[in-house]
């Protein structure tokens, strides 16, 4: 599972088509289509109702929605920390968001799953 997959999943969600999510991305219809279509297949289930006034959320999609901006956004206090800490500021409201990250990350499933900072979710363990 890609986070681009995900933020993609976000877009098209928000942007109500994959036309103008794609546009707003700067990338194309058919990347954007590829790395959705990818990320249902890896979730195993379908995000979006497609038609050609544009797409709706199932049903299911919802509360997955509801998690990866959640978990977006704390991948962005990940980055905020980090840049603090490389400029040698420290910011203690941030501190409690970190650790909750980190506790966090791991996607429930049947089976242990692992993250991988390098931007990429590995999927679960046989």
């Amino acid at each position: 599972m890609q986070l681009t997959g995900l933020k993609y999943f976000v877009a098209v969600a928000e942007h109500g088509s994959f036309s103008a999510a794609s546009e707003w991305l700067s990338v194309s219809v058919s990347t954007l289509t590829r790395s959705v279509t990818t990320l249902e297949e890896d979730l195993g289930l379908t995000l979006f109702e497609r038609s050609k006034q544009g797409v709706t959320l199932t049903p299911a999609a919802g509360p997955v929605l509801t998690e990866t901006k959640r978990m977006l956004g704390s991948l962005q206090t990940v980055t905020e920390v980090a840049a603090g800490a490389a400029r040698g500021t420290r910011h203690a409201a941030r501190q409690e968001s970190f650790a909750w990250v980190f506790d966090h990350l791991q996607w429930e499933s049947r089976c242990a799953t692992c993250w991988h900072v390098g931007a990429r979710l590995i999927p679960p363990c046989a």
